[in-house]
């Protein structure tokens, strides 16, 4: 700084003046504190740095002790010398100002003290503006620091908004990681930046393409080896700009290039990578700024794993398979290309759980996950798409090989041992293979295709694989059950269900009419659909407990809503439980809390259970019904008389009523067996003290014939057709209301 200050000097003007003195300047020199030359002026042949450098070499001059710092002295060669010593603020002398006089003692005339003083002055001019300079450039030099810090800071805001989660995770889970290493060595313009994750197979890599660093694969895994275990103990960052710090961290004894290493964290103080930026010896030292932004980095790094990665197994999640296999569609319809679906599911995942508990089972699933992963190709995606389930996308794989795969992938796994004490378990899986081709529509279609391969393959037994081909009946079944699933999940979540009911008319003296609510389903085009339809698909992917709550819960809302003036609900109802809701403990509870809203109505409501749901489930729907008759409700044996040990069981359920099955009730005009059957349940049920309801009357003849064998209600087309609910409910009030009215 002291150079550049004095080269901004104009000491040709302070000579024009020193030549106006009335003495003879012949020379001026400025030096610095070890006597070296920063500007000189001299009218002799000899340079008079060269005289300066000499006298005060030869003289041991304590300019310390010179007041003000002038130094007047005469040279052998008869010339005046004045020296002017420029101090910083620890009294270190740092310029000297010297001007050779010619006249024979300057210093002692009588005329050298103005001399002296007017010499003094410009010297100390020269000082001032020296000094004036120097802290001007400081200031620029601090300026010019700033300006520099701030454009590292807006790349580093670049480089943080151009990895921002939200824009990661529009990206699959490792074309986001991908991006994010390539931001890395283009903001930051290092030689080389890579993610490691071992555990997931994870090695990205990206660099310079003007300043590549050396032998970065072997550097790499230097860096794995020594750095991940120490990585995962100590959890924070490395900064090494040189071999002195290398060694500091005894982890490798030499580098040449400078690198930062930070963790990349699954979880909070679980370590599973390194994101690493490295640059050749001769660029410029990272900085802890440049620490502190790929933490900020590594951070991104650990939300996008979470987004897209599984947790336990560390394969892709099913949000980022799901991505693939829409590239793979894309892929397929633009350029032919055929890829394969493999859905594979293991068996008896819920035994290991049981008997080893759920970590045993945890450890089974990673166990299962990396066989997988193992046995497929680089470019190949495996992810566990939930529970004991993983998806496999095979790239550019014809369907066939595909197949083989599958079966090679389910042998590996049945060699897998399991033993807890002294149970031994089969570990196998069952495997659904579906092709991906140019006439493949959406994502949905090709995963349900894989799916109900497997689901079908499941039923076979275990150990089982099937292709899933167009035209098989069976999977054509399957994927209209499938599709009837979801419809209904869309119902529910879009409340499109709707109460219907049907009148059951009492033919007894004694015996009040009520209702059996039914349930309906609205299209997504507004259409009316019938249970016969959705229904048999939800019971089989066990969807009817959550149907079974909406009815109940909705059916109570409204028999509350017309609850009259003495706090009476207009009729009474009857209500349907599935065999699946009976078998859970907490929809047992659920239905209690329901019924208690209806308080001492309670008694206006009932629920009818299948026959053979209560034989399946006898211990389970004993204790419902004690549980909820303690409440005033009643029950009913529906399709009474379906079962070979009907009467054997009767006696150990506590209901109130039964439903006589429809195929005997409609067939007594015609069949005697079947009258026969009809009377003898209606004569059973009244000598156990139990009401009887006859489903399935058509007509008025059945009808007839029903009342002369005393059954005591009568339910069917013949009676009354289904209604809304609500026009239901309607209806009995503005009846009751003429009537009282």
């Amino acid at each position: 700084m002291l150079q550049r200050a004095i080269n901004q000097i104009n000491f040709e003007n302070y000579l024009e003046l020193l030549r106006n003195i009335p003495v003879q300047v012949v020379d001026l020199c400025v030096l610095d504190e070890h006597l070296g030359s920063l500007w000189g002026y001299s009218s002799h042949q000899i340079d008079v740095t060269d005289k300066v450098v000499n006298y005060l070499n030869n003289h041991a001059v304590d300019w310390r002790a010179i007041d003000d710092g002038i130094d007047v002295c005469q040279l052998s060669s008869g010339e005046g010398l004045y020296l002017y010593y420029i101090q910083d603020e620890n009294q270190v002398c740092k310029v000297i100002v010297a001007i050779l006089i010619k006249e024979d003692g300057f210093a002692y005339t009588s005329q050298s003290v103005k001399i002296k003083d007017l010499l003094h002055s410009i010297s100390k001019n020269i000082h001032q503006e020296l000094m004036l300079l120097m802290e001007l450039m400081t200031k620029e030099d601090e300026l010019n620091a700033m300006a520099d810090e701030l454009s590292d800071r807006y790349e580093e805001l670049n480089l943080v908004y151009a990895v921002d989660e939200s824009k990661m995770l529009s990206f699959r889970g490792l074309d986001s990681l991908h991006h994010l290493v390539t931001n890395c060595t283009d903001f930051l313009n290092i030689g080389m930046s890579a993610l490691i994750i071992p555990d997931k197979n994870i090695t990205i890599q990206d660099f310079n393409k003007t300043d590549p660093v050396d032998c970065p694969s072997s550097l790499l895994a230097n860096l794995q080896d020594e750095f991940f275990v120490w990585m995962q103990t100590e959890n924070r960052s490395v900064v090494i700009n040189s071999i002195i710090e290398a060694v500091q961290y005894k982890v490798f004894t030499h580098t040449p290039q400078k690198i930062i290493i930070t963790p990349v964290e699954a979880s909070e103080n679980n370590v599973i990578g390194m994101l690493i930026v490295i640059n050749n010896s001769h660029k410029h030292d990272f900085t802890n700024s440049d620490r502190n932004l790929m933490e900020v980095i590594s951070k991104k790094v650990t939300k996008v794993i979470q987004a897209n990665f599984d947790t336990l197994t560390g394969l892709q999640n099913k949000e980022c398979f799901e991505s693939d296999v829409r590239e793979a569609i894309t892929q397929a319809q633009d350029q032919g290309s055929n890829h394969v679906i493999l859905n594979i599911d293991v068996d008896h995942i819920g035994i290991v759980n049981d008997l080893g508990g759920r970590e045993t089972g945890d450890a089974l699933i990673r166990q299962v996950g990396k066989i997988i992963n193992n046995m497929v190709r680089g470019r190949d995606v495996v992810a566990r798409l939930g529970g004991d389930e993983f998806g496999v996308l095979l790239d550019s794989c014809p369907l066939e090989t595909g197949k083989v795969l599958a079966q090679n992938i389910s042998r590996e796994i049945s060699k897998v041992p399991f033993k807890y004490g002294d149970e031994s378990i089969d570990i196998s899986a069952c495997i659904g293979v579906a092709p991906i081709t140019s006439e493949s529509e959406s994502v949905n279609g090709v995963l349900n295709s894989s799916e109900m391969a497997c689901k079908a393959a499941k039923e076979r037994g275990k150990n089982q694989i099937i292709v899933y081909e167009q035209n098989d009946i069976e999977l054509l079944r399957r994927r209209n059950e499938m599709k009837w699933v979801s419809r209904v999940e869309n119902a529910i979540r879009e409340d499109r269900f709707q109460l219907h009911c049907q009148y059951i008319k009492g033919l007894r003296v004694g015996c009040e009419s009520h209702y059996e609510i039914l349930l309906r389903m609205l299209d997504e085009e507004g259409t009316l659909v019938l249970p016969g339809q959705f229904l048999p698909a939800a019971e089989k992917y066990h969807m009817m407990p959550e149907i079974d709550s909406w009815v109940i819960e909705k059916t109570v809302d409204k028999l509350l809503a017309v609850i009259d003036e003495q706090q009476r609900m207009p009729c009474s109802v009857a209500i349907n439980l599935s065999g699946q809701s009976l078998s859970s403990e907490s929809f047992h509870d659920y239905i209690y809390q329901q019924v208690q809203r209806l308080g001492t109505n309670a008694k206006n409501l009932s629920f009818e259970i299948a026959e053979s749901t209560a034989i399946a489930n006898l211990s389970n729907v004993s204790q419902l019904i004690s549980s909820i008759k303690a409440l005033g409700c009643k029950f009913s044996l529906d399709d009474f008389g379906t079962g070979l040990s009907s009467f054997a069981y009767l006696q150990n359920l506590d209901v109130d009523y039964l439903k006589i099955d429809g195929t005997f009730v409609r067939k007594i005009e015609s069949d005697p067996v079947a009258k026969t059957m009809v009377s003898a349940i209606n004569q059973v049920g009244h000598a156990m003290g139990l009401s009887t309801i006859a489903e399935f009357v058509e007509n008025q003849s059945i009808l007839e014939q029903l009342v002369e064998m005393d059954v005591d209600f009568a339910q069917g087309f013949g009676i009354a057709k289904p209604k809304p609910f609500m026009q239901q409910l309607t209806e009995i009030f503005n009846k009751q209301q003429v009537a009282t009215g």
